[in-house]
């Protein structure tokens, strides 16, 4: 198992947006999170990266308790998150946003110039931009941006929060082509997305959440659209 949460339980200004959450990612899997707005997909990911600290259960990675760490050593453990918006850094070039996950390795520039033309290889849609600002480029060449930066960590497990948030529909293809391709490459993946059926087509297995708590899990194959409908359109079945 690759990361696994235990009853954990977040909250926001004294609200709780998680309850007891059971949780577990393996190796080279892709995990899709489902649910309506407000359900806790955005929270439980900033729980597991230590953006929002947890108020109760515990997080682990590769067997070693995680929870309570800070986002910088979850990175050199091998985990990056992307929050949703992508959050480049609109005032630096495409190549300049890749240098900056490579801040850690020193002013080698022959090196960091072929870490950086190698991660820009695998995003043809980026080729010839590398000099443009990432804020004149569009939402999915942003999120191409925001990806490559990602792979530049050689991180093992990716995760992603609403990638399609915002893209056309070209973009969703290609950026949703992208994150297969990252995952083949053998990079576990956990995607919170709202595009539902082109992330059950991804993913290995799914969870969905309504207010805070997992009311279903399994692969996408025995998931009904019934279940989906009473999620998110219902409110007797699963509310207490």
């Amino acid at each position: 198992m690759l990361l696994e949460a235990k009853n954990l339980t977040a909250s926001y200004d004294g609200i709780f947006t998680l309850k007891n959450i059971n949780f577990h990612i393996d190796k080279g899997e892709l995990v899709a999170v489902l649910g309506p707005n407000g359900s806790g997909k955005s929270t439980l990911l900033k729980s597991l990266y230590g953006v929002l600290k947890p108020r109760g259960g515990a997080i682990f990675f590769n067997g070693e308790r995680i929870d309570g760490l800070p986002s910088s050593n979850l990175i050199r453990k091998g985990i990056v998150f992307i929050p949703q918006g992508r959050r480049v850094f609109p005032s630096l070039t495409v190549h300049e946003n890749l240098r900056v996950m490579l801040s850690g390795i020193g002013n080698n520039k022959t090196k960091i110039s072929e870490l950086v033309d190698e991660a820009l290889s695998f995003f043809p849609s980026l080729k010839g931009k590398e000099k443009v600002l990432a804020g004149c480029l569009s939402g999915g060449e942003q999120q191409m941006v925001a990806l490559a930066r990602s792979m530049l960590a050689k991180p093992n497990l990716l995760l992603l929060d609403e990638p399609s948030l915002g893209l056309s529909p070209k973009w969703v293809n290609e950026v949703f082509g992208k994150i297969k391709e990252i995952n083949h490459s053998g990079t576990a993946i956990v995607l919170v997305e709202q595009k539902l059926h082109e992330a059950l087509a991804m993913a290995d297995r799914c969870y969905i959440l309504k207010l805070g708590k997992v009311v279903w899990e399994g692969v996408p194959r025995d998931l009904i659209e019934k279940t989906l409908d009473k999620v998110y359109f219902g409110s007797d079945i699963y509310d207490e």
